[in-house]
């Protein structure tokens, strides 16, 4: 689901609208329980994905429902199908944009990444070790709150154990990150402003760990550069998030792009950023932006949908339309001239439907499939073959043995015969053989 969106038409206050937000979303005690289950958990998350963006659609008025409805045709067949596709695509949970994935992200990062590691904390120094038993019981109260609810009394613990790590450590970077985000996240200790200075202050540190590779202290909780400068990334975004809630777009955006420029496959962080460009009506800049991150992860796409900071400006529709066209006119040149150059009873007869459906629905999602289907590597078998040199005589025989290759690489022929392209010339057997330059096969494609 997409971040937090002001609805500026609604007549209903920042805070008050964020505060309903906080409270309508469950998404972590639906999915958590699943969590091991790779499958199970992306079904789940694909579901709760659509039913909120119909809800968002549902809700929205006439003129916002129109653009998301224009988006949504652009992008995928079905919210259902589009949010499949997005799921299945995951290497990471933290790729989710949205308030209740990044609740479970962070339940996932206490519960694996630090309680995992609680016991590394023995080896600190002795003057760290009440720091530490603070910092473990905040952690232990913290991963309760989440897997309950937004109002969840154990927020008050969590909150009271890291304040007392970091009255022992006042540059804490870990404890202040909490802090943030219990003032972010929790119902009864909301403060956008003292959850943004937090996650400011967090982020400094941080950063300053990852300079050093991290002190014997830290590398007990984080072990590895990446791992410090990867939570600093998330301090800026909450960040972002906070100054977006009270109105500074503008520093919201600079947060962003701090977050992204420390991190650069953080395509969320520049997704964001460009969210929070066109809500300050910086949309020139944010479609920019917006393009960048899709080239990069299309599936970002699906979040435009729902949210009103990018869905209700033309120009990002107009991004979109332009995007699906090009993705669509790219795979169909692929595919008319794989048509053109199948023979008859060719083995890559059986591998066109699909890609012909994927073109038929004609959205961005299915047009970027179908390209996927047309150059991926696959594992084909050669019967029997002969291979040519530059002045087209035959240099070698091509005997029973099979290879792996992309479509650029390889050529089908009548019947069974195929033959992966190691020279210049490439010809087959049995006879009539068939010739193509390197050049035509740079371009070709089954």
């Amino acid at each position: 689901m997409a971040a937090f969106t002001f609805n500026r038409y609604s007549g209903i206050s920042y805070d008050i609208q964020y505060y309903e937000y906080l409270q309508n979303q469950s998404y972590t005690n639906q999915v958590s329980t699943s969590i091991n289950d790779v499958s199970k958990r992306n079904a789940e998350i694909s579901a709760i994905q659509t039913k909120e963006m119909q809800k968002a659609i549902k809700a929205s008025s006439d003129e916002q429902r129109e653009a998301m409805m224009a988006a949504s045709n652009i992008i995928c067949k079905t919210l259902d199908r589009g949010f499949s596709q997005l799921t299945d695509s995951l290497n990471d949970l933290s790729d989710l944009v949205g308030h209740g994935f990044s609740m479970l992200c962070e339940e996932q990062k206490l519960t694996n990444q630090y309680l995992g590691h609680i016991q590394n904390l023995l080896r600190i120094p002795d003057s760290q070790k009440q720091r530490a038993y603070h910092i473990e019981e905040g952690m232990k109260y913290l991963k309760n709150a989440i897997d309950q609810s937004v109002e969840s009394d154990f927020y008050v613990d969590a909150l009271e154990e890291f304040q007392k790590a970091e009255s022992i450590e006042r540059k804490d970077f870990f404890s202040l990150y909490y802090i943030g985000f219990i003032h972010l996240k929790s119902i009864k200790h909301l403060d956008i402003q003292k959850a943004e200075n937090c996650f400011r202050t967090s982020a400094k540190y941080y950063l300053a760990e990852a300079l050093v590779g991290g002190t014997n202290t830290s590398k007990n909780l984080i072990d590895s550069k990446k791992g410090f400068t990867k939570e600093a990334a998330d301090a800026y975004l909450f960040a972002a998030e906070a100054c977006y809630i009270q109105e500074k777009y503008s520093e919201a955006a600079a947060l962003a792009a701090d977050a992204w420029k420390i991190l650069p496959d953080m395509y969320k962080a520049g997704f964001l950023q460009a969210k929070y460009l066109s809500a300050n009506n910086q949309v020139e800049e944010a479609i920019i932006t917006l393009e960048k991150v899709i080239e990069a992860d299309r599936f970002l796409t699906m979040e435009i949908i729902a949210d009103l900071d990018l869905v209700s400006k033309p120009l990002v529709l107009d991004l979109l339309e332009r995007l699906r066209l090009d993705a669509y006119n790219e795979a169909k040149s692929k595919y008319d001239l794989c048509i053109s150059n199948t023979l008859p009873n060719s083995i890559a007869e059986i591998y066109l439907p699909p890609i012909e459906y994927l073109l038929d629905c004609k959205t961005f999602l299915d047009a970027k499939e179908a390209n996927d289907l047309l150059v991926e590597e696959k594992e084909w078998f050669i019967d029997c073959g002969a291979d040519f040199g530059s002045d087209g005589k035959v240099i070698g025989s091509v005997s029973a043995q099979s290879f792996q290759g992309s479509s650029e690489r390889r050529i089908f022929c009548s019947g069974w015969t195929r033959v992966v392209i190691t020279t210049s010339f490439t010809g087959i057997s049995p006879p009539p053989p068939l010739c193509f330059h390197r050049s035509y096969l740079d371009h070709f494609i089954v």
